[in-house]
Parts: structure tokens; sequence; C-alpha cells
């Protein structure tokens, strides 16, 4: 399986929208137009602020097929996995649902945190305790920190070059 990662650009929003869609995990699935509250909409609005970072997938036909990202946000316009102004929020990790099970999220969160561990001493997220999700943020060294509504907040201190 060959797939290609690089950083995500403006003219991403599209596909970061629908990943963003995607990584809602309820049950029912909410309403698209969920993406235009004001919890949701801050996620991808104004991409390209001094500390967003993220990265796409792309399949070997050059189709993108996952996205993660991370952002700051402040105590005034909190994430769902707020900790405080100073560490990112994963704000998505998603992978088109034909490439799940491949490997791929641990890809795209592998680059991630290894860009986040050269500017950030942690990282957090949030995440439904019931999302599969769940066992790849542990693996990778997430920790609980604390709830918000039904989702628990996690968080990953830096590693140094030898963890």
């Amino acid at each position: 399986m060959t797939f290609t990662l690089r950083s995500i650009t403006h003219t991403d929003l599209p596909f970061m929208r629908e990943m963003l869609y995607q990584s809602i995990f309820a049950d029912p699935p909410l309403p698209r137009s969920i993406l235009e509250t004001p919890e949701f909409r801050h996620y991808i609005a104004d991409w390209g602020r001094p500390h967003d970072a993220g990265f796409i997938v792309l399949n070997a036909d050059a189709n993108p097929i996952g996205a993660t990202w991370i952002r700051l946000f402040t105590h005034d316009d909190s994430g769902f996995g707020y900790v405080d102004d100073d560490t990112p929020e994963v704000s998505t990790l998603a992978v088109v649902l034909e490439w799940c099970r491949k490997g791929i999220g641990m890809a795209l969160m592998q680059s991630l945190l290894s860009h986040a561990d050269l500017r950030y001493a942690q990282v957090s997220l949030s995440c439904d305790p019931h999302n599969p999700a769940m066992h790849l943020y542990r693996r990778l060294g997430f920790v609980y920190h604390g709830i918000n509504g039904g989702s628990h907040t996690l968080v990953r201190r830096r590693r140094s070059n030898g963890e």
C-alpha cells in the first residue's frame, strides 16, 4: 500500500471539513449542520494561524484519505479537549472509511506528535471513551486528564529523542 503524507494547506479546507465531520463520534450521527456551530466551526476557521499544523494523507492516486491537525485555543474560545492556552489540541484525526485499519491513523498521529514534540510540552485531545480510537491514543502515550461532557480529555507529554 502506497500513501504520501504532506502538510495541510489552504486548498485542503473542504477535505478538512469532511474529516472534522467524520471524526465526530455520535450514535446516531449528528447532522452536518453541527459544523456551523461555534463549537465546531473554530476547529478550521481562519486556518493558517501561527500555531496551526497538520497533515493530510494521499493515496497512490493523490486523493486525500485522512487528516489530522493541532490548534491552540484560549480559555475564552476553547475546544472540547482544552487544557490551557499553551497546550494545542489534536482537533481531528480521521481516515476515509475504506482506508481504516491500514495504519494510516497511526502514521498521521506519529507525524503530528513528532511535529508537536519540537514545539510544545504537551498536546491534548477529546475522545468519547467508547470510540475505538481511544486504543490508538493510549498506545501513543495519551493519559486521562479530565472529563468534558461525556468525553474524556487526554494529554500526552512531549517525548525526548530517546523515548
